[in-house]
């Protein structure tokens, strides 16, 4: 008689590509909703940390998984395909943060100006966990010139008044909630204050456009803040110089308009 020995199913598997599907979702619906403004920033940090240990778990399961198939011939079926590509799409964006992480300095706080910055407006209800608006310390500045040498403020022959009228367009079209429009009534220089949204993840970042009046040309320094994190993975760099961008098109477009005599 031959004796049949059934086949073990690897437990592992299955655990391994129910939670790294569970992590995908959680990462999905919680991003989303933290976009679009459903929970707060603190929820979803606290919510990010519980998708971190599904996929940590999912991944000792499913090196235990792949072992044990190796060794003992369990049958792991399509779980650990499947645990593997739903890995995979988790842990896109943490390798991109940490790839981030280490090719840009650990700033949360970009300027155009380190010796006098545009001033920020203050957060209604701070939390303990937020970043609290300090003095910029000198390592700090040479760290973000050396990083950033294009961060820097712009000169522009345009009235300030209409300078101040394109940047308060820019920031309406890119969703920027206006905190502090600019004064009406403005002396030397006036501060804009606004608050912006990261790139991939849609955490609060404070934002300050100043613009001084130089007799012939109006000069605007900006500055960006996050909220969060003593980190920023280069986002408040790209903010700025991508603002400039539009703001320098925008002049151009203006410059470039046929002027009408009366």
């Amino acid at each position: 008689m031959v004796a049949v020995y059934p086949e073990r199913q690897s437990r592992a598997a299955r655990w391994s590509r129910r939670s790294a599907i569970f992590a995908v979702i959680l990462f999905a619906v919680a991003g989303a909703t933290h976009r679009y403004g459903r929970i707060d920033s603190e929820t979803f940090l606290m919510t990010l940390g519980v998708v971190a240990v599904l996929i940590v778990l999912s991944l000792c399961a499913f090196c235990l998984a792949f072992h044990r198939m190796w060794t003992r011939g369990d049958k792991v079926g399509t779980n650990l395909v499947v645990a593997g590509f739903f890995l995979t799409g988790a842990l896109i964006p943490f390798g991109f943060l940490a790839y981030r992480g280490l090719t840009t300095p650990m700033l949360h706080d970009i300027t155009t100006d380190t010796e006098s910055r545009p001033l920020l407006s203050p957060v209604a209800d701070p939390t303990r966990v937020m970043n609290i608006p300090r003095a910029m310390s000198e390592h700090e500045a040479e760290e973000q010139l050396a990083a950033y040498p294009t961060v820097i403020g712009h000169s522009y022959t345009l009235p300030p008044e209409r300078i101040r009228q394109l940047i308060t367009t820019l920031v309406e079209d890119r969703g920027w909630q206006i905190v502090r429009p600019f004064p009406k009534l403005s002396g030397p220089a006036a501060t804009l204050n606004a608050v912006a949204g990261s790139f991939l993840l849609g955490f609060p970042c404070d934002v300050a456009i100043r613009v001084a009046d130089e007799e012939t040309m109006a000069y605007v320094d900006m500055r960006s803040a996050s909220r969060y994190g003593t980190h920023d993975f280069g986002d408040n760099a790209a903010r700025i110089e991508s603002f400039f961008d539009d703001l320098d098109a925008a002049v151009l477009a203006e410059a470039a308009m046929p002027q009408v005599s009366q």
